[in-house]
């Protein structure tokens, strides 16, 4: 039941937010937790700490929001402090409440999993696997993903809704050919999902592929050949996702990745191998991206850089920024606040100054620039601080209860680092259905690192 549940995991990950919740509560918090409490299992310590790590994160916009109310903006003087009806509105976070709801939930069963005689330990008979059997799991997960955003691409049908497929009467005259948004709510989220798995699957493939861990530990195939095969469908598929999505930084970030991890693991000892693999991936995406006019975006962004020193028409990130900074260099310390913003201060700064009759008056496109704009200079030290913490503690977990520790340590810092250069010009850390896949990853590890502590020696 446990090995399964994390192997067909993947396939909801790559559904909309309401069924990632679903799946994510009942595999990654639910089930394990229950099965611990029934088998008289003590939940380690280490979830506890990686809990707390999570709530401390979703706090500090609510923080913020309510520190705003105390020290408001004295600038955009139109705009009024509603304080009816405040709460819990005021308490959101810019932060997806996984982070709050699944890490309550896990510190309940942390308790009532204490309240035990003594903690037994699990007969090594029963192997529980969670990390080998979702990877494996992504394996057929990413390709029917892929294969469903390529009918999107091409029909023009949404994935996201049945009322509009009913609605086309010639689908193929519509928006055929167009960005592709899958289950998700923007083509951005396609883009920083496929971000994430490209670099955790490649970075697993070149581990296996030069024998610095044994496939064997990674997936649940008995012959090594088909476990690479899966790594590199997984990784395929996922760079794809990015390229028919058009999701231009998370591709440059994706070729970063694509070139670097064979460059650290194997060139010196089979460059050959290793340029034509990368060259092999990148050609396919070449062909997959001028067909789908991904090439064209680029090409015309490249230009508009480079002649008008400026982001081509249409795109108004450029506009986003300036308006930021000032918010920023108004409020340095506390932000203005993420509730206040999408309250409508947001907008009347635009109006302020002298953007009124743009149509887009976006958030910034940039998660750094959003972090500081919403929760300024305490937003930021705080999140680097309780982020040290928790993969700190996560690397701890790792190194003392998982085979190949370093290896999975190396994967998992270039799974982050894939979307550290998407949220340039996205706020992909603030993308519920995005932080879905990387919450999804750690709880996956923790669970993983439980199981194996609990094992009889």
């Amino acid at each position: 039941m446990i090995n399964f549940s994390f192997f067909i995991f993947p396939f909801f990950l790559y559904t909309g937010i309401a069924v990632q919740a679903i799946f994510f509560y009942l595999t990654c918090i639910l089930i394990p937790s229950v099965y611990f409490i029934k088998n008289n299992l003590k939940i380690p310590k280490f979830m506890l700490q990686i809990c707390i790590y999570l709530i401390a994160l979703h706090l500090i916009f609510p923080i913020t929001n309510l520190l705003n109310l105390i020290f408001p903006n004295s600038t955009v003087t139109s705009f009024i402090y509603n304080t009816n009806n405040l709460f819990p509105s005021i308490l959101k976070s810019e932060f997806p409440s996984s982070f709050f709801i699944g890490s309550f939930f896990i510190i309940i069963f942390y308790f009532i999993s204490q309240y035990r005689k003594k903690d037994k330990k699990i007969n090594p008979t029963k192997k529980y696997e969670p990390l080998k059997y979702f990877i494996s799991g992504l394996f057929p997960a990413s390709i029917i993903f892929l294969l469903l955003l390529f009918y999107e691409y091409k029909t023009g049908i949404s994935l996201k809704s049945a009322s509009q497929i009913l609605e086309f009467k010639n689908p193929f005259l519509l928006n055929a050919n167009t960005r592709v948004f899958g289950f998700y709510g923007s083509p951005l989220t396609v883009s920083g999902v496929g971000a994430a798995y490209f670099a955790f699957s490649w970075c697993l493939f070149w581990l296996c592929f030069s024998n610095k861990i044994n496939y064997k530990n990674i997936t649940i195939f008995k012959n090594r050949l088909v476990s690479l095969i899966a790594l590199f469908s997984i990784s395929t598929s996922s760079l794809l996702f990015i390229v028919i999505s058009q999701g231009r930084t998370a591709f440059l970030s994706a070729i970063i990745i694509l070139f670097l991890i064979p460059i650290i693991l194997y060139i010196r000892k089979k460059p050959l191998i290793s340029i034509f693999s990368a060259i092999t991936i990148l050609i396919l995406g070449y062909f997959i991206g001028k067909n789908s006019s991904f090439t064209n975006r680029m090409s015309s962004a490249t230009e508009s850089i480079i002649t008008n020193k400026s982001l081509e028409k249409g795109n108004n990130r450029i506009y986003f920024w300036k308006v930021y900074s000032h918010m920023i260099t108004d409020k340095p310390i506390i932000g203005q606040g993420g509730y206040w913003l999408d309250q409508g201060l947001r907008e009347q700064y635009y109006d302020h100054l002298g953007y009124d009759e743009l149509e887009e008056k976006f958030t910034a496109h940039n998660n750094y620039i959003e972090v500081l704009g919403c929760g300024g200079i305490i937003a930021a030290i705080w999140i680097l601080f309780y982020l040290t913490k928790l993969f700190k503690n996560l690397r701890a977990i790792i190194v003392r209860n998982i085979k190949n520790a370093p290896y999975l340590n190396f994967s998992l810092f270039f799974m982050f680092f894939a979307n550290i250069l998407h949220a340039l010009t996205q706020n992909v850390f603030f993308d519920s259905s995005v932080i879905y896949i990387y919450i999804s990853i750690i709880y996956i590890i923790m669970w993983q690192a439980a199981f194996k502590e609990k094992l009889l020696n």
